[in-house]
C-alpha cells in the first residue's frame, strides 16, 4: 500500500464529480464525433473527382472507407466504455486493491495493473483487428493467411506491450518519488524517451516486422543514380534509402521516413516501386526528403514535448485534487487505483488534440508537397502518382470535409492533384 501522506478518507467532493461528468461529457463527445463521421460519409459531391477517377474507382474507395470505418469506430467505443467503467466507477478501484492484497507490494501492484489493463485492452480489440484483416483480404488488399497475420500480431503486441509500459511505469514511480514535481520530469523523460524511439525504431523495431533492402541491391538498382542526385540536391547528407518488403503483408502503396539522426533513412514500398513508373516514384522520393528538408521529426518532437509538459502539469494538480474523494480514494498521486483515470483522460485529451494534430500533420504535408514539385520538377508525375496512389489503395477520393477536418493526415488527394496541376 502506497505509504505517502495525504488524506485517505473518502469524502463527497465536488472536483470528484466534476472529473466523472467532463470525462462523461468527453466520451460523449467522441460518440457523436464518431457517428457523425459514419452519417456524413456518402454525403459528397462526387463530381470534381470524376476528372481523374471513374465512378466504380470512386464508390470503391468510398465502400472500402466506410466499412473500415465501422470496423474502427467500433473498436474505439468497446475500449472507450471499458475504460470508462473502471475509471469512473468503484469497479476499478476495487479490482486494484485486490491486487494489492495479492501482490503486497506498491511497485508490483502497479506493474501487474498496467500489465492487465493493457492485455485486456489489446483482447478487446483482438476480433475487431481480426475482422479489419478479414476485410482487406475480401477486398482483395492482402493475400496473407491469418496465421501470418497472428504472427505479426503477437510480435506487435509485444513491441507495442514494452513502449506503452516502459512510460506508464515510469510516471509512476517519478510520482512515487515526487508527489508534487513529478510532471516536470516526466516532462524531460517524453522527450528523451521520444528521441530514443525515433533513434532505435528503424534499426530495432522495424526489422522485426520486415525485410529491409539497400535500393541499390534490389532490380530497381537503376533508379539509385537518381535518387541520389535528388538526395544532394536537396543539400541532405546522404542516408539509407531502403525497399520494404510490403508486399508480403498486402498492395498498399506508400513510402516514409523514419530515424533521427544517424538513423534517418527513407523507406520505398516494394509495391510502390512495382506500380510507379520512374519519375512518379522520384517524385514520391522528393516528397519524403522534403520532410526531412523541413526538420518534420524535431519540429513534431518539439510540438509533442510542449503538449506532454502542458498535460503533465494538468495531470498533476488534478491528481492532488481528487486525493480521499470517491469512488478512487486516492492515497497519493502514485496511488495505482488511480490508473483507469489516469488512462483515460489520456485517451480523452488525444482525442480532443486530434484536430489541432492532424492539421499541423496536413501543413507538414504540404510543405513536403512543395518540396517534391520543387526538387523533382516533374509536375506530371506528381499528379501521376497520386492518381496511382488512390487507385492501388482504394482511397477515398471524396471525403467529407468534416472528416478532412477531424481525420485526416495528409491533404485530400483533389488538393494534391490541382497543387500539381496547378504548378
Amino acid at each position: 500500500m502506497d505509504t505517502a501522506a495525504a488524506q485517505t478518507t473518502e469524502r463527497p467532493s465536488n472536483a470528484g464529480r466534476a472529473v466523472r461528468l467532463v470525462c462523461w461529457l468527453g466520451l460523449a463527445y467522441i460518440m457523436l464525433l464518431g457517428a457523425a463521421s459514419v452519417l456524413l460519409h456518402y454525403q459528397v459531391d462526387a463530381a470534381p473527382a470524376r476528372a481523374y477517377f471513374s465512378d466504380e474507382e470512386i464508390q470503391i474507395g468510398l465502400d472500402y472507407s466506410f466499412q473500415r470505418k465501422l470496423i474502427g469506430w467500433s473498436n474505439q467505443l468497446v475500449s472507450l466504455l471499458f475504460l470508462a467503467v473502471l475509471a469512473l466507477t468503484p469497479l476499478g478501484p476495487r479490482l486494484i486493491e485486490r491486487l494489492q492484497v495479492l501482490t503486497r507490494s506498491w511497485f508490483l501492484t502497479v506493474l501487474a495493473t498496467a500489465v492487465l489493463l493493457y492485455l485486456a485492452q489489446e483482447l478487446l480489440a483482438l476480433p475487431f483487428g481480426i475482422l479489419g484483416f478479414l476485410n482487406r483480404r475480401d477486398w482483395g488488399m492482402t493475400e496473407r493467411s491469418l496465421y501470418d497475420w497472428f504472427i505479426d500480431f503477437f510480435k506487435s503486441l509485444g513491441v507495442a506491450g514494452v513502449f506503452a509500459l516502459l512510460p506508464l511505469v515510469g510516471v509512476y514511480l517519478l510520482m512515487r518519488w515526487k508527489p508534487r514535481g513529478w510532471w516536470v520530469l516526466a516532462s524531460v523523460g517524453a522527450i528523451l524517451f521520444g528521441v530514443a524511439a525515433a533513434l532505435l525504431h528503424p534499426i530495432l523495431i522495424d526489422p522485426l516486422f520486415n525485410t529491409f533492402t539497400p535500393l541499390e541491391k534490389t532490380k530497381w538498382a537503376p533508379i539509385e543514380p537518381k535518387v541520389r542526385s535528388l538526395v544532394a540536391q536537396a543539400g541532405l547528407a546522404v542516408g539509407d534509402v531502403l525497399v520494404m518488403d510490403a508486399s508480403r503483408q498486402g498492395s498498399h502503396s506508400n513510402a516514409y521516413f523514419t530515424g533521427f539522426g544517424a538513423t534517418r533513412r527513407i523507406v520505398l514500398y516494394d509495391t510502390l516501386l512495382k506500380n510507379h513508373t520512374e519519375d512518379e516514384t522520384l517524385s514520391i522520393l522528393a516528397h519524403e526528403i522534403g520532410h526531412w528538408r523541413h526538420d518534420h521529426i524535431v519540429k513534431g518532437l518539439a510540438l509533442a514535448s510542449v503538449a506532454a509538459l502542458v498535460g503533465c502539469f494538468l495531470l498533476s494538480r488534478l491528481l492532488l485534487a481528487l486525493l480521499g474523494r470517491a469512488p478512487w480514494r486516492l492515497h497519493s498521486p502514485s496511488d495505482p487505483r488511480g490508473m483507469p483515470l489516469v488512462l483515460l483522460l489520456f485517451l480523452l485529451a488525444s482525442w480532443l488534440l486530434l484536430p489541432i494534430q492532424n492539421t499541423v500533420s496536413r501543413y507538414f504535408e504540404n510543405q513536403a508537397d512543395a518540396a517534391s514539385l520543387e526538387l523533382a520538377q516533374k509536375p506530371d508525375a506528381f499528379v501521376g502518382a497520386e492518381i496511382q496512389l488512390c487507385r492501388t489503395n482504394k482511397s477515398n477520393v471524396t471525403p467529407h470535409p468534416v472528416n478532412v477536418f477531424f481525420f485526416s493526415t495528409h491533404p485530400t488527394a483533389l488538393d494534391r492533384i490541382l497543387r500539381g496541376l496547378n504548378k
